[in-house]
């Protein structure tokens, strides 16, 4: 064809392409603000359970007791929801517009969603519900994830300044003690389900009404798996 150099991609094709990609950063761009809302009413609600907490007559011990007691309670819908939207990650690799790994996106999800999604969410049981262990997860994944969405937000919109070099540093460096800390508070409620059962019921989508043995899963499969997926994650 007169005029195009062998090879180039035609005009029509590039346009699709450029317009694939808005579209993509629009949908990742959009992801990244539920999120943070998301996390951000999540992180409301514990603050507003620590608040109460602090007006409770009694030690600190005491009031420490009623946040442990009501912090899943007032926090876990918020912390389950998120979650489960995090999900669409693995959709957003699959069809190109997360460029993370694969393998590391399931692995992430896994670690997290196996605790809450799985077990904490469907062992009724005040064993877990009411343990120090939740109140570690859930500030461990607040302070993880409420500051990396605003940097990916801030990230979207410029390239510099000193709010996202301030954003940049917590999210590069926070992870040293809340990757720990939330291993301990997941590995503690896990432990916890143990000599307990599951009974997962819902009506979304299908109908699931099935009871498990929620510590056989954690002592053959979890526990196993624990060590090398902590350390897998920490260092990637």
């Amino acid at each position: 064809m007169a005029g195009q150099v062998k090879g180039d991609v035609p005009n029509p094709v590039r346009a699709v392409q450029s317009a694939q990609k808005r579209l993509g950063q629009s949908i990742l761009s959009m992801y990244n603000v539920i999120q943070f809302l998301l996390w951000s009413k999540a992180a409301y609600a514990l603050l507003s359970t620590a608040y109460l907490a602090s007006q409770q007559p009694g030690s600190f011990a005491q009031k420490f007791q009623y946040l442990t007691d009501n912090v899943y309670y007032t926090t876990g819908h918020s912390v389950i929801l998120v979650q489960e939207v995090s999900c669409f990650e693995i959709a957003f690799v699959l069809a190109g517009i997360l460029k993370t790994p694969l393998f590391s996106v399931v692995m992430q999800l896994l670690a997290r969603n196996t605790v809450i999604l799985l077990i904490i969410q469907f062992v009724q049981s005040p064993i877990v519900h009411k343990s120090p262990a939740i109140l570690i997860c859930f500030i461990a994944w607040i302070l993880a994830d409420l500051p990396r969405f605003a940097w990916l937000i801030v990230k979207s919109w410029t390239s510099s300044g000193a709010l996202l070099s301030a954003l940049t540093s917590i999210r590069y460096s926070s992870f040293i003690i809340l990757y720990p800390l939330g291993g301990i508070g997941e590995f503690w409620s896990m432990y916890n389900a143990i000599g307990l059962e599951a009974h997962i019921i819902t009506e979304r989508v299908l109908h699931v009404d099935y009871t498990f043995d929620a510590g056989t899963f954690v002592k053959f499969v979890y526990m196993p798996l624990f060590i090398p997926g902590f350390l897998f994650l920490y260092t990637n």
